[in-house]
């Protein structure tokens, strides 16, 4: 904030928040909710997705690192591969690069890709799905 010229007052009242809620953010006992971020973007000119996408980040940061130790013992599914996929550790083939065949997702309605396609890494979605 010193860069902008700004503290916990001058930022409150530029978004029009309390200074708790400056401060409580600026402290990280907050979130950036979408009406928070909304607000800063708008006074530092960038995208609301900007703030909601930073907050998410730190999110997952924390779930990561509280979770390290869970998640370590955690064994993926081989079946998770696609049975023609030529990654698969199944595969007579054993290439290295599995990451572009992970399952395709086919959301109700709407087709990511044509079957039988592998699917990339853009083409993924997240959310209620079936896995062909």
């Amino acid at each position: 904030m010193p860069d902008y010229g700004l503290t916990v007052a001058g930022l409150a009242d530029a978004i029009g928040v309390s200074r708790q809620s400056v401060n409580e953010l600026l402290r990280a006992r907050r979130a950036i909710s979408p009406e928070m971020a909304v607000r800063l973007s708008r006074l530092f000119g960038n995208s609301p997705e900007f703030w909601l996408n930073a907050q998410r980040a730190l999110d997952l940061w924390d779930a990561s690192r509280a979770l390290e130790k869970e998640v370590r013992r955690i064994k993926p599914l081989g079946a998770a591969y696609r049975r023609d996929c030529p990654h698969s550790p199944r595969s007579r083939l054993g290439l290295p690069d599995a990451s572009r065949c992970l399952p395709i997702v086919r959301s109700r309605g709407w087709h990511a890709q044509k079957p039988g396609m592998f699917a990339t890494h853009k083409q993924r979605l997240v959310g209620q799905a079936d896995i062909l």
